[in-house]
């Protein structure tokens, strides 16, 4: 077996700092009560007002010439045009970040200085998004400032191109990876003639593999040589981490201080004490930053008179500016139908007014923390708002994709022992059994799953929400405790899970180079 090794802080930018590249979530570490200042963005601890933050595009950008990419970003006669354009969005860093081995016989780090040119190394980066380290600000977008392979010096390229180096692209925090990402990156190898075969491209994407033969098998000659994709599931270990440290009462309390409820899950117990007990709703839903398919299901909960009977939230402002999200005035190429994207349209327009929608009895939807928002995602675990419904109803982060992204919402209801409807790509209820859990059918008509149309699928998952909801509360209690046995196995099943992700991650990295 080849030794490898890794190289880090080869190449630098003097961009914003990268939240994830670093390994540091923007929210910061919980378990530390004296975490260290996180200071990539400015908040008003106020109102909760971000001023400034790293996707924001820098304007006035500095005329760049990138026909040229032969010039050594070592000569120091480089034009000052052909340099790179320091303001954009480096969302990056050099560094394994979420993929450093928790292992013992993890790989040596090294620097450029001690790299000798026979050595087999991995070069990571860690990316916030998978566009602006491509230097580009949208999936069509023309390159507008430096991509990572424009920051490497020509010697560091000729390693990679042509003897022992590899690039790792790691993009482990998330899953919602669209066919064009892998486009965008291969017309940037061909650019600087790095055969595409010398990549690892990590996302905690479960179709990963599936996805980019697709891709491949459509884009032939782009993709002669091919990318090596390994798939993880890094919310199951991140929500499985915070759930042991949360029972153990190890982190950090400061967060209770913040929220309407101690953090919490339900468990066998509370099952128990609440047999004989009708619960207050029927379902909760989540839609914290706006996507146009959560808008149209909370449209269509509001449109079928469904909106009582739940717990609903959708939308932040503050949170939704964040991300780019912006209410529509209709629905746009989600619904091809004409008739059915009127009707849903229609029945936006009337709940825009009531933008933005807080949960009854939960964090307000303007709330941000001042370390960021994402600590309102993995770090809301409210055994209470569960014990008030009988099932979930989550809208995950992707759904007109060929991705399947679990986050920590599908997580949530299986910690705190509530069955779920699961508006997302199709066959991720597959995936999860294939994971092993449990699902739902024949209680929930779990038919949906295998639906590829993404219209029908919307459709099918509302109909099953109406069904559920047309029962009485007497119906519906019994309804849920015969799932009893399924939700306790899963929640065991999620206790139990062996944190294998980085190892399987090393272990298939280090049998592509070892031959």
């Amino acid at each position: 077996m080849k030794e490898i090794k890794v190289l880090q802080g080869a190449v630098t930018h003097e961009g914003r700092p990268d939240p994830w590249g670093g390994g540091k979530r923007e929210h910061g570490d919980f378990r530390d009560e004296n975490p260290p200042e996180i200071d990539w963005m400015e908040t008003n601890p106020v109102v909760g007002q971000i001023d400034t933050h790293p996707l924001n595009t820098t304007k006035n950008l500095p005329e760049v010439d990138w026909s040229d990419t032969t010039l050594d970003i070592d000569d120091p006669d480089r034009p000052e045009t052909k340099r790179y354009a320091f303001e954009g969005n480096y969302y990056w860093g050099n560094g394994l970040g979420t993929l450093d081995p928790n292992f013992d016989d993890g790989h040596e780090k090294v620097s450029i200085d001690e790299l000798e040119d026979n050595t087999y190394f991995v070069l990571p980066f860690g990316v916030g998004g998978l566009h602006s380290y491509l230097g580009i600000d949208g999936d069509d977008a023309p390159k507008q400032w430096g991509s990572i392979f424009d920051f490497m010096s020509s010697r560091l390229l000729d390693l990679i191109a042509n003897k022992n180096g590899y690039l790792l692209i790691n993009y482990t925090q998330e899953g919602h990876v669209e066919s064009k990402a892998y486009r965008n990156l291969h017309n940037e190898l061909n650019i600087y003639n790095i055969p595409a075969n010398k990549v690892f491209f990590v996302a905690s994407n479960l179709n990963g593999k599936k996805q980019y033969k697709d891709f491949c098998d459509r884009m032939p000659t782009l993709t002669k040589k091919k990318m090596h994709i390994i798939e993880m599931n890094h919310m199951l270990e991140s929500s499985n981490e915070i759930y042991h440290q949360i029972l153990n009462d190890d982190y950090n309390k400061k967060i209770d201080e913040l929220y309407p409820h101690k953090q919490s899950f339900v468990n066998k117990k509370d099952l128990d004490d609440m047999r004989d007990t009708i619960r207050e709703k029927y379902f909760l839903c989540y839609n914290r930053v706006i996507r146009e398919y959560r808008l149209a299901l909370v449209a269509m909960i509001y449109e079928m008179g469904l909106q009582d009977k739940g717990i609903i939230s959708c939308g932040a402002k503050g949170v939704d500016s964040i991300f780019g999200g912006v209410f529509p005035n209709k629905i746009g190429d989600f619904l091809k139908d004409e008739k059915q994207n009127e009707l849903v349209s229609n029945a936006l327009k009337k709940i825009k007014p009531l933008y933005p929608i807080d949960a009854d009895g939960d964090i307000d939807a303007e709330f941000l923390p001042e370390w960021g928002s994402g600590a309102v995602g993995q770090w809301s675990n409210f055994a209470p708002q569960y014990k008030r419904v009988y099932f979930n109803v989550i809208t995950e982060s992707c759904y007109y994709e060929d991705c399947i992204y679990m986050s920590e919402k599908v997580f949530k209801p299986i910690s705190q022992l509530v069955p779920f409807i699961y508006l997302t790509n199709p066959f991720a209820m597959k995936k999860l059994r294939e994971i092993g859990y449990k699902t739902f059918q024949p209680w929930i008509d779990e038919s949906y799953d295998e639906e590829v149309d993404n219209d029908k699928r919307f459709f099918m998952i509302l109909d099953e929400i109406k069904r559920l909801c047309s029962m009485s509360k007497e119906e519906i209690h019994k309804w849920y405790y015969e799932m009893e046995d399924i939700l306790l196995y899963n929640q065991e099943h999620f206790a139990n899970y062996k944190h294998q992700d980085r190892l399987n991650c090393w272990t298939e990295i280090s049998e592509v180079i070892g031959g």
